[in-house]
């Protein structure tokens, strides 16, 4: 049988390990996966460790998901250097696949590595990895070893953008899927009318009458957001920001008439902020220093964008491009000419502006719902035993 002890019209039984599903927002996936698998989900009892504020208790169903919420052992600010307390038993259970949704070099997957190997599993196992960057020096080294022995002791991966997927193949991975970790709620993140849009900026406090462009996230340097104000200055449009940082001090305290911040919120105040735009920048550069390499890894505050029917530019960092798919809304990272001349063409040419908005959605709907991202998971996973239920036969 394909899979161990399971009846032939069953679903095939997979465990997710991750950090990731601490916080609810973000099982939308596991709920999709659901209508493939048997889903359990073990992941952290608090989230807070991971600038998610959240906590959950003991074992609990979650739709057609059983969630199991354990302790952490190791360091509370890292998503790589963390195991799980009371993780055997939860391996030691029957699985059809273990899928661990962290990096090569992390603990957390080698713990659950060695755990279903001592447990004798016969469950496929994978892992995800969003890392697209190659590490240089001593940290090149040593990551080159955790791939080579990540690649020699993983049945499949999910590479969360392009050059992730290269990266693990040049290590030694046979089968890789491309495809990010998490989607877009479509009963969340979906256009409004132009009279919704007008009383959402209105509560926002936004000026009416404005072409109204947005960036949602960190305000650090590496989201380029230097890059963005200059650019939106040249264009003479109103720019509005949602989150904090670093640059937040610095941003406030120029009192630009045409910048509107707004506070922090939690996930369900998002769908809102991006109802009410005309346009989403994602202007990300990427880093490279001898303490840290980095660039951007997928965005996905463009993809709740599109849901939304909104427009997105992106600069060229990382997966950027791969994820918005359209070389008209692409500038060079750092360049704010070339983003002022987009900015200025969507405020001149409202067809060009419609039709981006059409097909961001078109391209979210298709791709990127939780829907979708399981189906292609659970497409690529189940292949995995073609093989041997040709066999059978």
């Amino acid at each position: 049988m394909p899979f161990a002890d399971s009846p032939l019209n069953a679903r095939p039984r997979l465990l997710v390990v991750s950090h990731t599903y601490a916080s609810p927002i973000n099982r939308g996936k596991l709920v999709a996966l659901s209508q493939h698998f048997e889903v359990a989900c073990a992941t952290c009892r608090t989230s807070s460790a991971f600038g998610l504020e959240h906590h959950n208790s003991g074992e609990a169903s979650h739709s057609d998901i059983t969630m199991h919420y354990l302790d952490v052992i190791g360091n509370p600010s890292s998503t790589t250097r963390y195991f799980f307390k009371g993780l055997w038993p939860i391996i030691n259970a029957k699985h059809d696949f273990i899928l661990v949704e962290s990096e090569p070099w992390s603990l957390i997957r080698w713990q659950v590595w060695l755990m279903k190997t001592l447990s004798r599993s016969p469950a496929v196992f994978g892992e995800f990895s969003w890392e697209n960057v190659e590490r240089t020096g001593l940290k090149g080294f040593f990551s080159r070893l955790a791939y080579r022995a990540a690649t020699a002791t993983a049945q499949f991966f999910i590479a969360g953008n392009r050059d992730a997927a290269e990266i693990l193949t040049r290590r030694g991975a046979k089968r890789v899927l491309t495809s990010p970790q998490l989607g877009v709620d479509p009963d969340q993140f979906f256009p409004v009318s132009d009279e919704g849009k007008s009383e959402l900026r209105r509560i926002a406090g936004i000026p009416a009458g404005v072409t109204l462009v947005g960036f949602c996230g960190r305000f650090v340097a590496a989201k380029g957001l230097p890059t963005l104000l200059k650019a939106v200055e040249i264009a003479g449009l109103h720019l509005v920001l949602l989150g904090s940082g670093k640059l937040e001090d610095e941003m406030r305290s120029r009192k630009l008439p045409w910048l509107t911040i707004l506070p922090p919120t939690d996930h369900a105040g998002v769908a809102p902020f991006m109802q009410m735009l005309d346009l989403f920048v994602l202007p990300s550069i990427t880093v490279a220093s001898s303490g840290r390499n980095w660039r951007e890894q997928f965005g996905h505050v463009l993809i709740e964008a599109m849901a939304c029917a909104v427009p997105c530019l992106g600069s060229d960092s990382g997966a950027i491009p791969e994820v918005i798919g359209d070389p008209d809304c692409i500038f060079p990272e750092g360049d704010s000419t070339k983003l002022a001349e987009l900015l200025r063409r969507a405020t001149t040419d409202r067809a060009w502006l419609a039709a981006k908005g059409a097909s961001a959605l078109e391209r979210a709907t298709q791709f990127y719902t939780h829907d979708a991202l399981a189906k292609e998971w659970a497409s690529f996973m189940l292949r995995l035993h073609k093989p041997e239920q040709k066999n059978e036969n």
